[in-house]
């Protein structure tokens, strides 16, 4: 059964919602994420490489275990989603800004 990367992120973006909040600078955010990985990742010797969405997907929200590939790809899948709420936010504020007459 293929999990999408919109799948996944929809997912990660559910869960970004429940442990970022507002006035968290992007080191206190790392941090939320560093810690939501660590604690729903149990470690295991072994897991499936094939392929890196499966990975974060399977390990966050199927089986709760993996090794060093599902906890960077779980991380990786969290970065980016941050890294496109932000961009997403910049570029409202900036549309913003134009529509307003300020640019």
């Amino acid at each position: 059964n293929q999990i999408t990367e919109e799948e996944l992120n929809a997912k990660i973006d559910g869960v970004i919602a429940q442990i970022i909040t507002p006035d968290m600078n992007k080191e206190a955010q790392l941090r939320a994420v560093y810690r939501y990985v660590y604690d729903h990742i149990a470690y295991t010797s072994d897991s499936d490489k094939s392929d890196w969405i499966r990975a974060a997907h399977d390990a966050l929200f199927v089986t709760g275990s993996g090794d060093c590939v599902n906890y960077f790809a779980a991380a990786i899948a969290f970065i980016m989603m941050i890294i496109l709420l932000a961009g997403m936010a910049l570029m409202r504020k900036f549309a913003d800004r134009y529509t307003q007459g300020g640019v």
